[in-house]
């Protein structure tokens, strides 16, 4: 803003002031734990990337888009934060203020919460009670929010010696040499790690 004064003799001076003028709000996103499609468990991290010109000074989380618990916390890069009890989709949202209190719109960001193992069975020889031969094909059948990965298959309970192996819904097995009952042993993982109780089916 530029001044020119001029007195009666008509001298005058000319000065200006330089002031700063902020029309524009912060703009940025919101990724929930670096971006993961599904998580193991409740805590995540939340990380922003806010910018704008004259920087970003604080945000707003919630866990609903009208953010009735929301309040204004100082700008970080990233912050600790509980999501929702309960499996499924979980959304947070977010929103930046600038150093003259300029708002961003809402942004969010969703990942979806499995906290659960897989549940499955295993049946021998589409569940027949005897068999002649000592080779048999068993059928394997797991359900998980986030999908089966691998599993365990052997003749022990607690599954000791087995190795972990890519889920397939039948797989050929040579049971032990002569006569008796026989017992097959299974457990299941998903993606994020959790193991699913064994389960098991017998033939003689």
């Amino acid at each position: 803003i530029w001044v020119r004064a001029t007195d009666v003799t008509g001298e005058n001076i000319t000065t200006s002031s330089r002031v700063e003028v902020d029309t524009t709000p912060p703009t940025g996103g919101v990724l929930i734990n670096g971006g993961d499609v599904a998580a193991p468990d409740q805590d995540v991290t939340l990380s922003f990337n806010a910018t704008d010109h004259y920087g970003v000074a604080r945000v707003m989380i919630d866990d609903y888009p009208d953010f009735p618990d929301g309040y204004w916390r100082p700008y970080t890069r990233s912050v600790p934060w509980h999501l929702p009890w309960g499996e499924g989709t979980k959304a947070v949202y977010a929103k930046f203020m600038d150093r003259n209190g300029w708002v961003s719109k809402v942004v969010s960001d969703t990942i979806l919460l499995d906290t659960n193992p897989p549940v499955g069975s295993i049946v021998i020889d589409d569940g027949a009670e005897f068999t002649n031969s000592t080779g048999v094909t068993l059928t394997l059948v797991a359900t998980d929010l986030t999908g089966v990965s691998d599993m365990l298959i052997g003749e022990a309970p607690d599954l000791s010696f087995a190795k972990w192996r890519p889920f397939q819904q039948s797989v050929k097995l040579d049971l032990p040499p002569g006569d008796g009952p026989r017992y097959v042993f299974a457990a299941f993982r998903d993606p994020l790690g959790h193991v699913s109780v064994p389960v098991q089916d017998s033939i003689i």
